[in-house]
């Protein structure tokens, strides 16, 4: 299922994460995330945003998060950008999704294949019985999934070494029309 939507909220009560991906026709798969597998993912799509970007390539190893904290503000900044663009409303993240009738029960998330490709990555959602969802993502949808597990991972009280450098966000001060090239 290529995905048009991906809406992600947390269960207090599961302490889990809910993941709900919905192709441009409209058929919904609906997924829980375990801390741990949301920190692995997390991990994985970090390290391959590092491994893939030329400036951080370039860069020596003590300033590689810095210049992947410019990139995500940038990022995440055209995503805001674009979001207040769009005159559609935007969904309530932290609603609880409750199957329809018409819906399968979610499904726990059971593995995440991930590829790289050359404008950023493909994720394979698979749980316990096979592929559930394909998301096809660009890199600055890739920041924007990563910025949305760290906020959800710190809702639910998770502490997730592997997005810490985001938290460093409140420290920095970006010009309007800064970039990290």
């Amino acid at each position: 299922m290529g995905t048009g939507r991906l809406d992600i909220s947390y269960s207090r009560t599961e302490d889990r994460l809910l993941l709900v991906a919905a192709d441009r026709a409209g058929e919904r798969s609906a997924l829980v995330l375990t801390r741990r597998l949301t920190r692995a993912v997390a991990g994985a799509l970090v390290e391959l945003l590092m491994k893939t970007s030329p400036e951080i390539s370039r860069s020596t190893p003590d300033h590689r998060q810095d210049i992947l904290l410019f990139e995500h503000l940038n990022a995440i900044s055209a995503a805001d950008r674009a979001a207040r663009e769009d005159d559609t409303p935007a969904p309530t993240p932290d609603t609880p999704h409750a199957p329809a009738d018409d819906e399968v029960a979610p499904a726990l998330l059971y593995r995440v294949d991930i590829k790289t490709t050359e404008t950023g990555m493909t994720l394979r959602l698979s749980d316990a019985e096979g592929s559930r969802a394909n998301l096809a993502l660009s890199r600055s949808e890739v920041h924007q999934l990563v910025g949305i597990l760290a906020a959800k991972a710190t809702e639910a009280g998770w502490d997730l070494g592997e997005l810490g450098w985001i938290d460093r966000r409140a420290h920095l001060v970006v010009p309007d029309r800064a970039t990290v090239s």
